[in-house]
């Protein structure tokens, strides 16, 4: 009896571990905050000069849910039904950028065959990981963006204390 309680109790602890270990699913509030762009990896069939795909590294993405602001061409636009769906990662970047990811600047096992694509009706791109996006800033040059520390997140984006009526 006390070898099945243990076994028992043993089972359902590998399960709780498993449970937390594993990836809670992606979420467009997940990817709020500054994002710099790192690199070039790839351009479009259609794209801008070199001088243009120059200028926008070093810039920033700001993505919240009201805005999101690219600083490389002064756009901002807001989300409209963002949604996050896993798609056919070659089929995406040949569909939307004329483009083979084996074209592109990036380690072969960075480009999974099946990866999260956000789609918030005024901008998209490809997510890599939860800090690294596929992104193209509007010259059609495609890039990787690394969240930045101290941006926006989801426990920074509160309404003031006054209107939660916790204030005095």
């Amino acid at each position: 009896m006390t070898f099945r309680l243990f076994a028992m109790t043993g089972l359902v602890g590998m399960l709780g571990f498993a449970c937390l270990a594993a990836d809670a699913p992606l979420t467009f509030p997940a990817l709020f905050g500054t994002w710099k762009v790192e690199r070039m990896v790839g351009a479009a069939s259609i794209s801008g000069s070199d001088r243009s795909a120059r200028a926008a590294l070093g810039t920033t993405v700001t993505i919240s849910a009201d805005l999101i602001r690219t600083d490389a061409s002064s756009v901002s636009c807001k989300p409209r039904s963002p949604t996050i769906v896993e798609v056919d990662t070659e089929e995406k970047l040949e569909s939307d950028y004329g483009i083979k990811g084996r074209w592109m600047n990036l380690p072969k096992a960075t480009l999974r065959p099946r990866l999260p694509f956000l789609d918030a009706g005024c901008a998209d791109g490809l997510v890599l990981d939860r800090d690294t996006l596929l992104w193209s800033v509007g010259n059609g040059y495609i890039y990787t963006l690394k969240r930045q520390p101290g941006g926006v997140s989801i426990t920074s984006v509160r309404p003031p204390l006054r209107s939660r009526g916790l204030a005095r």
